[in-house]
């Protein structure tokens, strides 16, 4: 009989489309359930009372890596794997290393508001500083000599910052201009050599990251965008709500881009979008004003 030859042959055709999916990458990562460790053994607190725990403390962790086809083709079966586009993770023009330390900056910024949170939730009393621009350095004869101070952090006058941002300009200088509202849950932030710089009357809303970019006059980072590395926003345009702006992509001014990674739409005018990037600006400073006059400091 023939068909032993035949199984032979299948097999081995099937061996080698095998071995050639594993050798050829796609570009997406897979995102799935990670390791399982239990953390109560590594946790030490001296001088405090500390209490007896019933039961085990696990942190939960999540994989992430890049697939070749084989591993795609896994994952498109497995119900608890995400297959997510490179883009969206790691644009084209971000490094490996860029993104690990993009990654790393991201853990160091958790890591910080955990502890605040932690503090604030204990009755200490916890300073925020980083609110503008960190001064590292004062050059001496100039007229900042003898007023500012290293560490000193400024704002622009008529800016506003909401509650529970976080402006951090420890690696790069952030700048947030006159007029500029930076809403409850942003982050600002940057890596070594790129300034942030929020531009007169820009609006960050609420749970946006702006990491290392410039942000023209006026323009609108709506809802839980995040705008990388190096990237450039013109002056009255929209970022849409939950987009990704990549490293180093520009939006030309007066513009609408919408979707991750986030690619142009339309104009500004005449759209829907003009009368949220026209009523922000005004919008906030008012609003700025109220909660300044309203609210009583009760220390803490």
């Amino acid at each position: 009989p023939r068909w032993p030859a035949f199984a032979l042959v299948a097999f081995v055709i099937l061996s080698g489309l095998i071995i050639a999916a594993w050798q050829i990458n796609v570009p997406y990562y897979a995102l799935s359930p990670g390791p399982v460790e239990e953390v109560s053994d590594l946790i030490d607190v001296d001088g405090s009372e500390i209490f007896l725990l019933n039961g085990e403390l696990y942190m939960l962790t999540v994989s992430l890596q890049e697939v070749n086809a084989f591993e795609y083709a896994q994952g498109w079966l497995d119900a608890s794997v995400d297959l997510v586009a490179r883009e969206v993770i790691r644009p084209s023009d971000i490094s490996p290393e860029q993104h690990r330390e993009a990654n790393r900056l991201s853990m160091d910024d958790s890591k910080a508001t955990a502890i605040s949170v932690a503090l604030r939730y204990l009755g200490y009393a916890v300073t925020d500083a980083g609110e503008g621009v960190l001064v590292t350095s004062v050059v001496e004869g100039t007229p900042a000599d003898g007023v500012l101070e290293i560490g000193d952090v400024i704002i622009e006058a008529g800016a506003s910052v909401w509650y529970n941002a976080v402006i951090r300009a420890d690696y790069a200088p952030v700048i947030v201009r006159r007029g500029a509202n930076i809403q409850d849950g942003a982050v600002l932030h940057g890596p070594p050599g790129l300034t942030t710089d929020v531009g007169p009357g820009a609006t960050v809303a609420h749970n946006c990251v702006i990491h290392g970019a410039v942000l023209g006059e006026e323009c609108l980072i709506a809802n839980g965008a995040v705008v990388l590395d190096g990237a450039t926003v013109g002056a009255r345009s929209l970022v849409a709500a939950g987009s990704l702006v990549s490293a180093g992509f520009t939006v030309p001014e007066a513009t609408l881009v919408a979707g991750s990674p986030a690619v142009v739409k339309r104009p500004v005018a005449g759209s829907p979008a003009e009368f949220w990037v026209d009523a922000n600006p005004s919008a906030y400073a008012e609003l700025a004003q109220r909660h300044r006059s309203a609210t009583e400091y009760l220390g803490g």
